[in-house]
């Protein structure tokens, strides 16, 4: 279900013809009409999860798409301001085309945002492209503009797309571009504060010289939605309205006016005590309020709301300010040239990162608060660990107004925060890094590899002795509420989790070259999935989870061996997938990397391929072609035929890694996976065995071998490959070796049969004429050569094979 946007700007038709009319503009001109309707749903961010995003900018202050200042420069800025996305894939990637105008110089035309434009200019038609001497009928700054709708969601990232509506029953259900689902008052509170308080502040709304007003008419702003319906009944008496579901994530204001958003309270409190140094903007919640019922110190008054909300108080700069623990940058990298090493000791045994006994942790963590839909009554909620080796309870009394929903939030929260905190560490900086203070995230690097922790402690001295520990990076929404379907408080279906697992080669770097990956799926998705271990079917442990869906399918038809390394345009491959979309590319698209996916054959291997063409040919049914094949040294998994019926999986969100050791390769374990909010015993986890073989450490198969005569000895050749992802690159000299050191194995086959082996350390080696006599009995006889790279860990990677009997062109020139 998506709402309009504003249609005032102009109207191209997707025909070819160049045209570019304004053909609202007979309305906009009548002397009947006293003002512009705008139904204003338009995006202010492109946020994605994590940090490696364009919209993150820590320098700015942009860490989290809460900010004001970030949102606003996105009013008049931004997506269809500045650029647009020219594909779903240009989407994904954040490939961004800039709006110009090449031929007249005026952008603002193709600018669905640019209303300052629009309002200020006189306006001229293109038909055919060609630019009208002529203007329309339009004034230029006779009419205010009215927003006659302006919304967004109570949904993680909802400003992404404002105007998408999340309702199970609709076809038109969508949620916003890369939500988790989670509810979110904080994000449609940010959203519509940021509309508003933007074009109130008249630097940023011109004023008319035609009428006595400005150009954005502040006081006919009209927010969607209120309902009529009375509170309590709706929306808590899922019974009777049949949209009652809908309520924690769509538009509506109603019930959500009286919410107080944490900066204010806090402010609030703070006036109570005459306390005026503070910056709360960065503590991030909602709740319907707040009890203060005995003489308390400032302190005590706020510890209860920096606990539920996940935000620390710190003293800094003369000020205290309040800082996220779910939305941190990283303020600097720990190397050893940042540790003080006083006592003359190895930097590596300066740092000590310990782990808890998950024995020693809750296994539960239990709020009561008041309910805010129950007279005010306590209300008790309890979140738990799908891990039975824990046994502790932690209980906490918050004086808190707020609904279950959200109460349960907090509580998983809660638990969450005491699970990421097991790892601690401990270190002492050099005294020159003053700039670091409680609250502040680092990354770490020691020989046992790099972590990101957060400073819980620092104390000067010879160094700066630093504890910090880990810490929740936001893995739903920023404002802690969770993904729930049922606030009438209904038992709503949840679906079940299906699961790929697969070994692969690394796909991305940093990725663990120990680990397999698994993707998931669900059909609703539940907000999350979560991936348990054991090696057997008890004692279950958390090992990953991931936010967001796979596509996952299967093959409709046969699916034939292709070639290798260049673009296959003889096979095609129609594939089913359960959920999703999948769109075609360019062919600089394919080549950078884009629409990837993993086909299992019969064997049980994956072959990685891309498809440039993705033709719909049926509900949920598309036809893949110009395709590469065997990509990321997975050439051997291309059988002669794949029969219909394999897996296949999209290589993008909805695909993690496991959390495996070097120890746990080719190890059977259990692993049970189901939704987020379900407890581990239930229905809606499935139990599978799979053991993983460690993929991404087995070399790839070498490339480009030769077999050259030189006078009667034979010189045998080949280039290596890189398993690195980054290897692609046509800029490096070089590609990464990314094993311990270079070495090969060469097999000489005769008839299949291995007659002697050679063990070297570059890509060739000579065999001679007397070596062919022993070997074959006939130093002029056929042979083939099998060649293998080779790693400390795993031993030989994949083979090439090249040789007579093959009679391709690698063979005796």
């Amino acid at each position: 279900m998506r709402r309009t946007g504003p249609n005032i700007i102009r109207n191209r038709p997707g025909d070819g013809s160049g045209d570019v009319i304004f053909n609202m503009d007979p309305l906009w001109s009548d002397g009947d009409i006293d003002f512009i309707g705008i139904d204003n749903y338009l995006p202010l961010s492109d946020w994605r999860r994590g940090r490696d995003h364009l919209d993150y900018d820590a320098a700015a202050g942009h860490v989290t798409p809460y900010s004001l200042d970030y949102l606003q420069s996105n009013i008049e800025g931004g997506e269809y301001f500045d650029w647009y996305y020219a594909s779903a894939a240009d989407r994904v990637a954040q490939v961004r085309t800039v709006i110009e105008d090449s031929a007249y110089g005026e952008d603002w035309i193709y600018r669905q945002k640019d209303m300052r434009n629009w309002w200020l200019n006189s306006h001229h038609n293109r038909p055919s492209g060609t630019r009208d001497s002529t203007a329309t009928d339009w004034t230029e700054q006779s009419k205010p503009i009215w927003f006659t709708e302006l919304g967004c969601p109570a949904l993680d990232l909802a400003s992404n797309q404002p105007n998408v509506f999340f309702d199970p029953k609709s076809s038109e259900s969508a949620l916003p571009y890369f939500s988790s689902g989670a509810r979110d008052d904080v994000q449609q509170h940010a959203h519509l504060k940021a509309v508003i308080d933007y074009w109130g502040t008249a630097a940023n709304n011109p004023t008319s010289s035609v009428y006595a007003s400005s150009m954005i008419e502040t006081d006919s702003l009209h927010v969607w939605s209120w309902d009529a319906r009375p509170f309590p009944s709706w929306p808590l008496d899922g019974g009777t309205w049949a949209d009652a579901d809908n309520w924690q994530y769509g538009h509506w204001l109603s019930s959500r006016l009286g919410m107080v958003y944490m900066p204010d309270l806090m402010k609030h409190i703070a006036g109570d005590y005459d306390f005026t140094a503070y910056d709360f903007d960065e503590a991030f919640g909602a709740c319907d309020g707040y009890v203060i019922d005995s003489t308390m110190s400032l302190r005590s008054a706020w510890e209860p709301l920096e606990l539920a909300f996940g935000f620390d108080l710190i003293e800094t700069g003369g000020i205290i300010k309040a800082i996220s623990r779910k939305a941190i940058p990283v303020r600097a990298a720990i190397d050893q040239d940042s540790l003080h090493d006083g006592n003359g000791e190895d930097a590596g045994e300066l740092v000590t990162l310990t782990r808890a006994q998950e024995s020693e942790l809750a296994r539960a963590v239990r709020i009561t608060y008041l309910n805010a839909n129950k007279a005010y009554n306590s209300g008790t909620v309890t979140a738990w660990v799908n891990f039975t080796g824990a046994y502790n309870i932690s209980e906490s009394q918050l004086a808190i107004v707020m609904d279950e929903d959200r109460a349960q939030s907090v509580a998983e929260y809660l638990l969450n925060d005491v699970w990421a905190a097991r790892e601690t560490g401990a270190f002492s900086l050099m005294p020159s890094s003053l700039a670091l203070e409680p609250g502040d995230v680092v990354e770490v690097t020691t020989d046992r590899g790099t972590r990101e922790l957060r400073l819980t402690s620092v104390n000067d001295g010879d160094g700066r002795e630093c504890e910090a520990s880990g810490f929740i990076d936001a893995a739903l929404s920023i404002s802690g509420a969770n993904y729930s379907l049922s606030p009438s408080g209904k038992s709503n279906s949840v679906s079940k989790v299906l699961a790929r697992f697969m070994d692969l080669p690394l796909l991305k770097s940093g990725h663990d070259p120990n680990a397999g990956y698994v993707a998931m799926f669900a059909n609703p998705w539940p907000g999350g999935g979560v991936m348990l271990r054991s090696p057997s079917e008890s004692g279950w442990e958390t090992n990953t989870s991931v936010t967001a869906s796979a596509i996952i399918g299967e093959t409709l038809t046969d699916f034939a061996k292709g070639p290798l390394h260049i673009f296959d345009r003889v096979n095609v491959l129609d594939v089913e997938i359960y959920g999703g979309e999948l769109e075609s590319v360019e062919e600089l698209d394919v080549l950078n990397g884009n629409n990837v996916f993993a086909i299992q054959n019969g064997d049980g291997d994956w072959e990685i391929i891309q498809a440039q063409t993705c033709e719909l040919i049926g509900t949920n049914q598309y036809r893949l072609s110009k395709l590469i094949r065997g990509q990321r040294g997975t050439e051997s998994a291309m059988l002669e035929n794949t029969t219909a019926g394999a897996a296949i999986v999209y290589l993008g969100s909805g695909v993690a890694q496991v959390d495996m050791s070097l120890s746990d390769l080719n190890k059977s374990y259990y692993w049970r996976f189901g939704p987020v909010g379900q407890t581990v015993g239930s229905d809606h986890f499935t139990t599978e065995q799979h053991a993983f073989k460690g993929l991404g450490l087995k070399p790839f198969a070498p490339c480009h071998g030769k077999i050259k005569k030189s006078g009667t000895d034979h010189q045998i050749s080949w280039v290596r490959r890189s398993r690195s992802p980054d290897a692609d690159s046509w800029d490096l000299y070089k590609v990464p070796l990314y094993e311990d050191s270079e070495a090969y194995e060469v097999d000489i086959l005769n008839g299949g049969d291995v007659v002697r082996t050679f063990e070297l350390s570059t890509p060739a080696v000579t065999y001679s004429e007397a070596e062919r006599l022993a070997d074959l009995g006939d130093a002029s006889a056929a042979y083939d050569v099998a060649i293998y790279q080779i790693s400390q860990t795993v031993g030989r990677g994949g083979a090439l094979v090249v040789g007579e009997s093959l009679r391709n062109s690698s063979v005796l020139e």
